[in-house]
């Protein structure tokens, strides 16, 4: 697990990087997206719950470029390591999303940075 540094250090290279320096847009990006977070974990859920690969591998196709954006590269690998699995129709995939779904819940409560 990434320290409390290394975490603000990779946040400001995503606002440098993606949001051009701006982190009034990177912080209402990163609210609307901690919102979404628990909707795209109860759609993995769901796609998990029906055998839906699919399904979840959408999902967290667009949670891995999302992650990325907000400065969480380890979560991001981890985001399409569940997909790569999801894509080759893997059994285990779900159990996968299970790891990724207690971080992203993680982040979701967690509070803004300073």
């Amino acid at each position: 697990m990434a320290s409390p540094t290394d975490a603000s250090v990779a946040q400001q290279q995503a606002v440098d990087t993606y949001f051009d320096g701006d982190r009034p847009l990177y912080e209402a990006f990163r609210a609307s997206c901690l919102r979404q977070f628990h909707e795209d974990a109860r759609q993995c859920d769901a796609a998990c719950a029906s055998g839906d690969l699919l399904s979840l591998r959408r999902v967290v196709h667009s949670l891995k470029t999302v992650l990325l954006t907000l400065g969480h590269p380890v979560l991001a690998a981890h985001a399409a390591a569940v997909e790569h699995r999801a894509a080759a129709g893997a059994s285990d995939a779900c159990q996968e999303w299970v790891g990724l779904r207690t971080a992203l819940l993680s982040l979701a409560a967690s509070p803004a940075p300073p």
